[in-house]
């Protein structure tokens, strides 16, 4: 059986299995979706970091969230989403020791 010939993506130098439109999965979805809504600064996520932090019970935490919520102007949702994701890719970098 011949073994298929593998091309790279036109953006990026990955070479997937399957191409759709000259572009690997990652890229394309890239070019599809638009710019992120709310604009992160590393700033923010210290905040976000020093509020989960500081904030002994759930009642506290809720409170110190929704004085972000209103001085960033995002709503608790896109809030939430942030504090998950970054702190899911953060703990998948740090090491057991």
């Amino acid at each position: 059986m011949p073994t298929p010939k593998l091309v790279a993506c036109a953006t990026c130098p990955a070479v997937p299995a399957k191409l759709i439109g000259g572009q690997c999965a990652s890229c394309r979805m890239k070019a599809i979706r638009g710019p992120a809504k709310y604009q992160w600064t590393a700033d923010m996520d210290d905040q976000l970091r020093q509020v989960y932090r500081r904030s002994t019970n759930r009642l506290e935490l809720t409170a110190e969230l929704t004085k972000l919520c209103t001085a960033f102007r995002v709503p608790r949702t896109a809030l939430s989403n942030r504090s998950n994701t970054r702190f899911e890719q953060l703990s998948s970098v740090q090491t057991v020791d």
